[in-house]
């Protein structure tokens, strides 16, 4: 994953080693998402998602008060989580510690908007969706 990728040497044989990953990178086809899709590191990095504290929605009753990094990571009871949806089966557990899955791109909302909007922002190039961040946290 592209958040986490090993630095100097160590990156180019990961790039070795996924020859497609690597020239979907090269062609601006974005880091750890799946198929190809951007990871959220990926919209952090572009400015399309600020770092800061944000207070998200997971599923239909959970808030959970996170860190984004500049990294890219999501900060979130004490764990550096290096996609969003790692991130929200973290924050799921906490409800539910027999979940298994989790796709935070449709699970997660800030301010009522699915991250997905942020990532289909990035992918088409047009402006995202203002993203509140926490206040007094």
């Amino acid at each position: 994953d592209s958040c986490a990728a090993p630095a100097g040497a160590a990156n180019a044989a990961a790039a070795a080693a996924a020859p497609g990953r690597a020239a979907r990178r090269a062609a601006g086809g974005g880091g750890a998402g799946e198929r190809g899709k951007p990871g959220f590191c990926d919209l952090v990095s572009s400015g399309v998602f600020a770092p800061g504290v944000y207070e998200f929605q997971i599923g239909a009753a959970q808030i959970a008060v996170a860190e984004v990094t500049p990294r890219g990571t999501i900060s979130f009871c004490g764990q550096e989580h290096s996609s969003i949806s790692r991130f929200a089966l973290a924050a799921a557990r906490g409800r539910n510690p027999a979940r298994q899955a989790c796709d935070g791109w449709m699970e997660v909302r800030l301010g009522g908007t699915r991250l997905e909007a942020w990532r289909r922002a990035f992918v088409e190039g047009t402006a995202p969706p203002p993203a509140p961040q926490a206040r007094g946290l």
